[in-house]
């Protein structure tokens, strides 16, 4: 897992702003990925949370490149910042991909506590420790739009708790 995080960060962080166009990673690799790090933080938080990743039959994910490490980031966020701090019943984390007219949309929802009560924790928290992974993908996002792809992210607070983050990227 750690192996494979490296080698998407290595092809993701290129310093060459016109081989960042291009490098990408299949979403068969990148579910592969996402699966064994929510696998990683069950083991660490046993019965804390249930997964299910949701991919529609009209999506062959072998034939299909994502840039790398663009929906890792939410999904760690939603463990971390939502999940984590939930202490009424298991969570759930659901990931679902679709495609429309050639829009792969990549849904990621939670149940945990919502990110205004994250924040809340956070702030009265002893550690010291701001999480940065968001805003670097917004970043990143911004840079890839601009070398020509489409992807656009909504960060949506449900009631009375949880959150959901669609990705919307076009080719």
């Amino acid at each position: 897992m750690i192996r494979s995080f490296l080698d998407s960060s290595v092809s993701s962080s290129n310093s060459d702003l016109s081989s960042l166009r291009h490098s990408t990673i299949s979403l068969e690799k990148e579910i592969e990925l996402l699966k064994l790090y929510i696998e990683f933080e069950q083991l660490q938080r046993p019965d804390k949370f249930n997964f299910e990743i949701n991919i529609s039959p009209k999506i062959e994910p072998s034939n299909l490149s994502i840039p790398p490490l663009i929906v890792q980031p939410f999904v760690e966020n939603a463990i971390k910042h939502g999940l984590m701090y939930k202490d009424d019943g298991k969570g759930l984390l659901k990931i679902d991909l679709e495609i429309e007219n050639d829009l792969l949309i990549i849904t990621i929802f939670d149940n945990g506590v919502g990110r205004k009560k994250a924040a809340e924790i956070q702030n009265e928290s002893k550690k010291i420790y701001k999480s940065h992974g968001s805003k670097l993908v917004q970043d990143r996002v911004k840079i890839l739009n601009e070398l020509g792809y489409s992807i656009h992210i909504q960060i949506i607070d449900l009631e009375p708790s949880g959150t959901k983050v669609v990705l919307y990227i076009a080719d």
